[in-house]
């Protein structure tokens, strides 16, 4: 009889993301049992079928398979909006862009640690933004586990204050031209 086993173990999906060895363990038949040598697989797909054959020293043959789904690419993640190096003085920042994965599929997206909304191969989602840069990086992470990140800078400017002190508040005034005077004041400057 002939026992394969696969290191590393998928997760829990059923994934492998690195190349995996298949060893065999043999035992029984009419005098020595030739069991076949470890075998490294390096190729992605999924459902590979891998078959090893053990042979004893009377010619009997015993076989054993197991299924292997190998992915070791990475997703494909950007970002379209905001662009890199923007300012906004919305301390809620949206942001979009494209994710892909061609063969174990997306798992999750997240921007920061918030998780993603995912549609028609792209991604949205909010994060609060703290006062002055702020870097935002979106994880993509596929189902056997493979990551990809996309990073821009951010910064929340303040919005200008603006007081008016003439005329006064709800005064009415008959006059053309109105003169209006008061202070602009930027807390970024």
């Amino acid at each position: 009889s002939i026992l394969l086993s696969a290191n590393p173990l998928p997760n829990a999906a059923g994934w492998h993301n690195a190349d995996v060895t298949v060893t065999s363990i043999c035992s029984g038949g009419a005098g020595a049992v030739t069991c076949p040598a470890p075998l490294t697989v390096s190729s992605e797909g999924a459902d590979q079928l891998i078959t090893r054959i053990a042979t004893d020293s009377a010619g009997n043959t015993a076989s054993a398979s197991l299924t292997l789904r190998l992915d070791k690419t990475p997703p494909l993640v950007a970002i379209s909006s905001p662009d890199n190096n923007a300012s906004s003085v919305n301390p809620l920042a949206t942001f979009t862009g494209t994710v892909s994965d061609a063969l174990s599929g997306l798992a999750s997206v997240t921007c920061n640690g918030a998780i993603a909304t995912l549609a028609a191969g792209g991604f949205t989602c909010g994060v609060t933004l703290a006062l002055g840069p702020n870097t935002v990086t979106v994880l993509a992470r596929d189902t056997a586990g493979n990551t990809a990140t996309s990073t821009l800078s951010l910064t929340l400017s303040p919005p200008l204050t603006i007081r008016f002190s003439a005329p006064t508040n709800l005064s009415y005034l008959n006059l053309s031209p109105t003169t209006v005077s008061g202070t602009v004041s930027d807390p970024a400057a």
